[in-house]
């Protein structure tokens, strides 16, 4: 249990049940010599297990809805995520955020959203992929990056998620003070301008004297 948790290092799933599996392996294998001579009970927990498996596997998958409620396409909305299939809130939001990346150059998705971060490496004009409180937390990453983002001579345009991207799944979860408590978010509410509000997102840029 203690190497399940150490391997848990995600924020947004950091239980053991990733390293279940393993778990399950080492238990057997410690206790090979006395299972063995169980037969019986060695197929009913392998029975138990596959079954709970495939059960999890087709209705608890990770932040999204359960296989059957997943029906949508991600063909030629997300590069790279032919084939892969979505929940209808999910996908609502994707295709307007294809409509922006389509409508405004130098688009940037502030404080994250999965979806985006699959290029923002090489394309985001500030250089980081999770603009949220674990990458930010330190107060002179803030400062660094507002003062890039102030110095950068390009016009990037700001989308901010109305409703918490990571929860899309379970339905629209508006923002905690519209995403203020985001620094960087904060900082772009209260020195930039607002130029359009969509469905799903709003959008800020430079104002024109700075």
């Amino acid at each position: 249990m203690l190497i399940a948790w150490s391997a848990s290092i995600s924020i947004g799933y950091h239980t053991p049940a990733l390293f279940v599996g393993s778990c399950i392996a080492t238990i057997f294998a410690l206790h090979y010599n006395i299972l063995h001579k169980h037969t019986n009970i060695v197929l009913f927990l392998c029975l138990v297990s596959i079954t709970s498996f495939i059960y999890v596997r087709y209705n608890i998958i990770y932040r999204e809805k359960s296989v059957t409620e997943i029906n949508y396409k991600l063909n030629n909305i997300i590069d790279g995520a032919n084939g892969i299939y979505t929940n209808s809130n999910t996908y609502q939001v994707l295709i307007e955020l294809k409509q922006l990346k389509q409508q405004y150059n130098n688009l940037e998705i502030v404080p994250d959203f999965t979806a985006c971060n699959i290029n923002h490496a090489y394309q985001s004009a500030i250089k980081i992929n999770w603009a949220n409180k674990t990458e930010t937390a330190n107060p002179k990453v803030i400062e660094m990056l507002t003062n890039k983002i102030m110095q950068e001579k390009k016009q990037i345009i700001f989308a901010i998620p109305k409703y918490q991207t990571a929860w899309l799944a379970d339905g629209f979860v508006p923002q905690i003070d519209e995403g203020k408590q985001y620094p960087l978010v904060a900082f772009i509410m209260n020195n930039f301008e607002k130029i359009e509000e969509k469905k799903y997102f709003i959008l800020y840029q430079k104002k024109v004297n700075q």
